[in-house]
């Protein structure tokens, strides 16, 4: 049997067994590693989940407010916490303005700070730029009032002694801000205290802004791009530049056009460089400039827009009129204000007022021209012009203000029946009382005023004339007449009105404080019964039962008292009447033909006397006087009373009726000697003839009285 041979087992060499080391403490080593990174990482997350939830610690939130305070940033923070990507998130944000930290600038919901953390090591600043998205900012203007900035988006960066505004956009009221700029941080401003005063002020100026905004509406936010460049030491030394861009807007529901302008700020200069306003027909256009610090400024306007746009926006008296416009061609407006305010201020004002081809109730004009000047002491208009293929217009006008006076001369060959709606209810009654269809009246007149508020204190004179015109239906050849106004009084001297068939001349008075008209050598030869409308509605019922068939010669002067139920009136009116001709006097219902009559009509207060010097009835001379009482009487008093004498004359037939308590008598008589008679009332439609002294002789042809 053979013998295996043994073979020697030869130690490990030195290399395999550093291999094996090293191997074995790669293992432990990364074991280590992973365990440590792990361990990091949980600490990690636990801390971020612990800033994020509950905060970041004090002493970070005491370096950030120390960080912005250092760059003249009073803050403070109600929450500060971390986001995912590393930054703090700080809400509920206050800036306040200076470092005693009693009045608030701004209020944030919630900012976004991105910070470099290495620099927070080294000890240099390591707030980088914030950043608010969809924020609502709130800037208080009082304790009561605050503006509110809503859907703002901004992005700021941290410069040594500044803050650049990469990009900021905001909403407030109707404008959508777009805002870029610096903001220098130099320090604080130094503003003299707030008082009630200027908090009120502040407040009501707002609501005012407020109250003028509402009315504006739009599809969109109005687009306004900002520059901005200011220091937060002199905030009133501020550069802004804002641009509006075109952007379509409706005032109290009217849709007016494109809005869009530039504006300025530089230090305390502002400047309005062109603002346009686009209307339906024109726009306006706008521009000036104001030095804040010498509190004066100036704006120029110039305007083609065509106003009847506006008109339901107006109150309902002014939109009635406006509607009457027509512009063939559009308007032109063209003016400058210049203000100074503060402890003294001074308005000045010039515009000049040109419309060509345009129409008003249908009327065509070709031109109304209206120069203006106010210096704040005056206001003179030197030639305003009124221009139409009818007739012309031309006034001048100048009020001073201190003391009071207004002077008006004006000289007119127009239609003023044209002028319809422009004056009023009583105007308008007036103008369509009057006619002139073949040619306009001429006027022309001065008017003087020192209280022009008061109109009794108004004084004026002139005079008119006009040619086959009407007054309330009653023709007119010719008429023209002297005009005072003075003390509430209007007189009219000098006065001549032409008709077919005569002429009445006369100087009167009409005292519109005491109603009471004063006629001063009335002379008369028209006709009463064609002309009495124009004296009034119930002048027509006066005499229409004085019929002539040829109108008598009249003299009228006195006094008529116009107040209705006065218990006391003070008339007295003498009318002297001379005829030629017939006058058919009604009465009874019966018809009376007085031949040429002659006497006189006096009105004394409450009583009428009707006095006949001359006439003859029935063939037979008649003379005498009827008295009529024309107040309220009492019950079975006469209020007629007359004394007529009638020498023995033939009548065939006179008929009245009288009413007693049961029966009704008609009487057919001659009167053979003077009759005294009265009528006394029993109701409004009935009465009693009582003849007091007279003598009858029975008819022929109806055998005396008797029942009907």
């Amino acid at each position: 049997m053979s013998r295996r041979s043994k073979t020697r087992k030869l130690p490990p060499s030195r290399s395999s067994v550093l291999r094996i080391l090293s191997g074995f403490a790669a293992r432990v080593a990364s074991h280590f590693v992973l365990a440590t990174v792990g361990l990091l990482g949980a600490v990690l997350v636990a801390v971020f989940l612990l800033l994020r939830f509950n905060g970041v610690p004090t002493q970070i939130k005491n370096v950030l407010l120390a960080e912005l305070e250092a760059r003249d940033i009073p803050v403070s923070v109600g929450h500060l916490s971390l986001d995912p990507f590393g930054h703090l998130v700080a809400s509920r944000v206050a800036i306040f303005r200076n470092r005693d930290r009693q009045d608030v600038w701004l209020q944030v919901d919630r900012v976004r700070l991105s910070v470099a953390w290495l620099a927070w090591w080294k000890g240099t600043p390591w707030i980088k730029n914030a950043s608010v998205h969809n924020a609502t900012i709130r800037l208080p203007i009082t304790p009561q009032c605050e503006v509110e900035l809503s859907q703002v988006s901004a992005r700021v960066n941290f410069v040594p002694g500044a803050l650049e505004i990469l990009s900021a956009s905001a909403r407030v009221l109707n404008f959508e801000l777009r805002i870029k700029g610096r903001i220098l941080l130099n320090g604080y401003p130094s503003l003299p205290p707030a008082t009630p005063e200027g908090y009120q002020a502040a407040d009501q100026l707002w609501h005012r802004i407020l109250a003028v905004v509402d009315e504006i509406e739009t599809e969109r936010p109005i687009p306004v791009e900002v520059e901005l460049s200011m220091a937060t030491k002199a905030p009133w030394e501020a550069s802004i530049q804002c641009r509006i861009l075109p952007s379509p807007i409706s005032w109290r529901q009217i849709p007016l056009g494109r809005l869009t302008g530039d504006l300025r700020l530089a230090g305390r200069t502002f400047r309005m460089e062109e603002v346009r306003l686009g209307f339906p027909r024109g726009e306006i256009s706008l521009w000036g400039e104001a030095d804040l610090t010498q509190r004066t400024g100036f704006v120029e306007f110039l305007s083609n827009a065509d106003p009847t746009v506006l008109r339901p926006s107006l109150p309902d008296r002014i939109a009635a009129v406006v509607q009457e416009f027509h512009f063939l061609d559009l308007p032109s407006l063209s003016g400058r204000l210049t203000a100074k305010w503060g402890s003294e201020r001074s308005l000045r004002v010039s515009t000049d007022l040109h419309w060509h081809h345009f129409r008003y109730r249908g009327h065509p004009f070709e031109e109304l021209s209206v120069p203006l000047a106010y210096d704040g002491l005056k206001l003179f208009i030197p030639e305003a012009k009124l221009r139409s293929a009818g007739g012309n217009v031309d006034a001048e006008i100048l009020y001073e203000v201190s003391p009071p006076k207004l002077r008006i001369k004006a000289e007119s060959s127009i239609d003023p029946t044209v002028f319809l709606g422009l004056g009023g209810s009583a105007a308008d009654r007036f103008l369509e009382s009057l006619s002139f269809p073949k040619e306009p009246p001429r006027a022309r007149g001065e008017v003087l005023s020192l209280n022009p508020l008061d109109l009794s204190s108004w004084k004026a004179r002139g005079s008119f004339s006009a040619k086959n015109c009407s007054y309330k239906g009653v023709s007119v050849r010719s008429i023209q007449s002297d005009i005072e106004y003075r003390d509430q009084t209007l007189r009219f001297s000098h006065f001549v009105a032409v008709r077919p068939e005569g002429t009445v001349s006369a100087n009167f008075d009409n005292d519109f404080a005491r109603k009471i008209v004063t006629v001063h050598d009335l002379s008369s030869s028209i006709d009463v019964i064609a002309s009495a409308p124009a004296l009034g509605e119930k002048f027509p019922k006066y005499v229409e039962p004085y019929r002539f068939e040829k109108p008598p010669k009249l003299q009228v002067s006195g006094i008529v008292d116009l107040n209705e139920g006065s218990k006391n009136p003070v008339t007295n009116l003498r009318v002297e009447v001379d005829s030629d001709s017939i006058l058919n006097y009604v009465l009874f219902g019966r018809n009376f033909p007085v031949v040429a009559p002659k006497g006189r009509v006096l009105l004394r207060r409450s009583e009428l006397t009707v006095q006949v010097d001359r006439a003859s009835l029935f063939d037979g001379p008649l003379h005498g006087s009827v008295q009529v009482t024309l107040n309220p009487r009492p019950p079975r008093a006469p209020f007629i009373r007359s004394s007529i004498s009638i020498t023995p004359i033939s009548i065939r037939s006179w008929q009245t009726s009288t009413t007693s308590r049961n029966a009704r008598v008609r009487c057919n008589f001659i009167s053979t000697s003077p009759a005294t008679w009265a009528i006394s009332p029993r109701s409004p439609a009935k009465g009693i003839l009582t003849f007091v002294t007279a003598t009858f002789s029975p008819s022929r042809f109806w055998g005396g009285c008797r029942p009907p």
